[in-house]
């Protein structure tokens, strides 16, 4: 809601307190309004505008890429479309396209972690690879009504990362699809001087 930011927090922490990192040792991890440092609140509103901004991108000849899958409504060029969706905590996105854009090319960016990525128009399944990592192109006549469902299965994924080149815990990682979830790792730690 644009009331609060946590300054230092880090990549998918499970909770943002004064003590939740074992990086920083004070406040910066919270979630608060301002902190010591002025511009970083200043600049948070900043964030989901620009997200929205080039979560679809544009070629030479008209075509549209989706890179980023948020709720959200598209109008370029004569093209128009909502987009639907709970993503990354639903599998399912659906865009509907609000008026009549002649042909062009749409290219769904494929996450790295789906490997059964589904793609329907108009509830007909779209033949072609759907590889991890990559765009999978749907060139056609788009009409108003026209609707493209998305669909990205998730799956449960345990994992050991390896982190021996900053604190050597090896912290074990779960995931689901796009959602990563770490849990804190007790620390030790000793007077030096």
């Amino acid at each position: 809601d644009e009331r609060a930011i946590a300054y230092m927090s880090s990549p998918n922490q499970y909770f943002a307190t004064s003590d939740s990192n074992m990086y920083y040792h004070h406040d910066m991890q919270t979630y608060a309004p301002c902190y010591s440092t002025a511009c970083c609140p200043a600049q948070s509103i900043r964030q989901l505008p620009e997200f929205l901004r080039g979560s679809w991108l544009c070629d030479e000849a008209g075509g549209l890429y989706v890179l980023a899958y948020a709720p959200s409504e598209v109008r370029f060029d004569g093209f128009a479309a909502e987009v639907d969706t709970l993503y990354p905590f639903r599998d399912t996105i659906r865009i509907q396209l609000l008026a009549d854009s002649g042909k062009r090319t749409l290219s769904f960016r494929i996450p790295e972690w789906c490997a059964q990525a589904e793609i329907l128009v108009n509830g007909q399944a779209q033949d072609g690879e759907k590889a991890p990592q990559s765009f999978f192109a749907v060139e056609r006549v788009w009409k108003q009504g026209d609707v493209v469902t998305l669909r990205f299965p998730m799956r449960v994924k345990l994992e050991q990362l390896d982190d021996s080149d900053l604190m050597g815990n090896h912290p074990m990682v779960l995931s689901y699809g796009p959602l990563v979830s770490a849990l804190p790792i007790e620390a030790d730690w000793i007077q030096i001087a």
